[in-house]
């Protein structure tokens, strides 16, 4: 695997790198923390501003991102690594810093510089970071894979604290008519708290951009490194488990985006992707105002921010090692199943008072964020799955783009009248496109699904009936055109 010790010192050097940037890229989950202080800083100024805008700037941040993630790989062909990285890193430390002035205009201008620049920066070089690391290590690349992602997940556990104790040191509570914050000193020091975290972000991406080194021996696409490559990380998983090394070599056709676009699949996933991002974009963006309803502590919401990121970190890991067991379509089926129940059952906990409230807020809240984590892991490994590695890149890009849909139809959601301020009926309608995302992912086909399990799955077997009828009956009218 490794030629000398210097090239195996040189790989963890660049893992590193790669997870520092990916954690500073992961100030993105603080969006639920300050989502909370924007609102209450533009309210205070006289900006009519709520908590479902905070929606609106999360599914912006998401749509940018799916944008110019396909474009950083692209980037990458033409131009150096840490050139493309670079790019990626200012704008994102930049967008942070610039909201110190944006907050100060209005929301559209918060839009711009916390929504656009932030999503658009982090999106360039995020997969790159994935697939650069993976390069070094292709023997572990499930691993490697589910560190770099949980180093993205962790990002709210490093920032949550530090914008928590500078913006509200003394435990200021919200409002309890406004569920805002009202506190001139706790407002007073929202802008400010942008150029710390900027500060901080910028002096992460620096020292992980002095540590990234890249491999030159593979070619590096995207999520994917070269065939060869791939053929070498399956190995481990292909010991681990026959039946899905053997359907893994039968299923190993390399597809072009054209013709990843002419099969049933790529649109059930994508289907299933857009359901999930609703519920994603309202957790992200309301499980804290939604805690502000009925828990008037920041300190203990905070405090779970931080829990439900580690959470969302140590998920990815898990997942991904699980992954390799059962190939993609099992656990995504059943997290997205428990998921489902979570969101259904969460608006109901109001019903709890106290300790018990606390107890069962932070359950609910971790256990969703646990199950989330899965979503950012099954998905490329079902691309990969379906279409191949070599073409991930493009490939991915296109299932990536219900992203944009998917956020913006939470955003539309949220601007319902009936539904305005609703977190109660806002998260039973995410429990709603997350069951449909189960319904949909049913009916998948998993080519690396192990043989025991197949022959138990009725969807698979009565999709192939459908498909055998309906090649009989496209057959039959051929003959009977030409005859």
């Amino acid at each position: 695997m490794f030629r000398s010790q210097n090239e195996f010192v040189s790989g963890l050097l660049n893992l590193a790198g790669c997870m520092i940037i990916q954690l500073a890229y992961g100030y993105y989950y603080t969006i639920g923390n300050m989502g909370t202080y924007i609102t209450a800083y533009l309210s205070h100024n006289n900006k009519t501003v709520t908590q479902n805008d905070m929606v609106v700037l999360t599914s912006v941040i998401i749509s940018f991102e799916a944008l110019a993630m396909p474009l950083g790989g692209l980037l990458h062909r033409r131009f150096p690594l840490r050139a493309v990285i670079a790019v990626s890193c200012i704008l994102h430390s930049g967008s942070v810093a610039l909201t110190y002035f944006s907050i100060n205009c209005n929301f559209t201008a918060v839009v711009v510089t916390y929504g656009v620049m932030q999503g658009f920066g982090f999106g360039l070089g995020y997969a790159l970071l994935i697939s650069i690391a993976a390069s070094w290590f292709p023997n572990r690349r499930s691993l490697v894979v589910g560190l770099v992602v949980g180093a993205f997940a962790a990002g709210s556990f490093v920032f949550t604290p530090i914008q928590t104790a500078y913006i509200n040191p003394w435990n200021m509570q919200a409002d309890n008519v406004t569920r805002t914050f009202k506190d001139p000193m706790l407002l007073h020091r929202i802008p400010s708290a942008f150029l710390i975290s900027a500060a901080v972000l910028a002096g992460m991406e620096v020292i992980g951009f002095l540590l990234l080194c890249e491999k030159h021996v593979y070619e590096i696409t995207g999520f994917s490194v070269s065939e060869s490559t791939w053929s070498e990380a399956n190995e481990v998983p292909s010991k681990m488990n026959n039946e899905c090394a053997e359907n893994a070599v039968m299923s190993n056709k390399e597809m072009t985006p054209l013709e990843a676009l002419q099969t049933a699949d790529f649109y059930i996933l994508w289907a299933s992707v857009c359901c999930v991002l609703v519920p994603q974009t309202m957790l992200s963006s309301l499980s804290k105002f939604f805690g502000l309803e009925y828990i008037r502590d920041d300190s203990f919401l905070a405090g779970i921010t931080m829990a439900s990121s580690v959470c969302n970190a140590v998920g990815r890991v898990i997942w991904g090692l699980l992954g390799d067991y059962l190939s993609f379509k099992v656990p995504l089926c059943c997290l997205l199943l428990v998921w489902t129940i979570l969101l259904v059952t969460f608006p109901h906990l109001s019903e709890f008072e106290g300790s018990h409230l606390k107890g069962v807020y932070a359950l609910w809240v971790c256990l969703m964020f646990f199950c989330l984590s899965g979503v950012f892991v099954f998905t490329p490994l079902a691309s990969n799955a379906l279409y191949g590695s070599r073409n991930m890149t493009i490939n991915f890009g296109l299932v990536y783009s219900a992203f944009i849909v998917g956020g913006i139809l939470a955003a539309v959601l949220t601007r319902v009248p009936q539904l305005h301020g609703q977190t109660f009926t806002q998260f039973i309608i995410g429990g709603m496109f997350c069951c449909a995302a189960f319904v949909l992912c049913l009916w998948l086909k998993d080519p690396k699904y192990p043989n025991r399990l197949k022959k138990l799955d009725v969807f698979f077997w009565f999709r192939e009936y459908i498909s055998i009828r309906c090649f009989h009956w496209s057959l039959g009218r051929c003959f009977r055109q030409c005859s």
